[in-house]
């Protein structure tokens, strides 16, 4: 067998669409997911007190 033939095979197998439908749902929660935890890190710590002016500018006057 060629190559070309057992991917076509492959993809031709009724599981194969299935699988792929899957794993771009896997993929656009676990992105969802990622994207949430960033976003509450980031609102948390632009809330707390002691976050904000503890950054020094490098140079007096800067």
């Amino acid at each position: 067998m060629q190559a070309s033939t057992i991917t076509e095979r492959i993809r031709r197998h009724p599981r194969f669409g299935e699988l792929v439908r899957r794993r771009a749902r896997l993929l656009m929660a676990e992105r969802l997911r990622n994207l949430g935890k960033f976003t509450f890190v980031d609102i948390i710590s632009d809330r707390l007190p002691w976050s904000r002016g503890t950054i020094q500018p490098l140079k007096p006057g800067a």
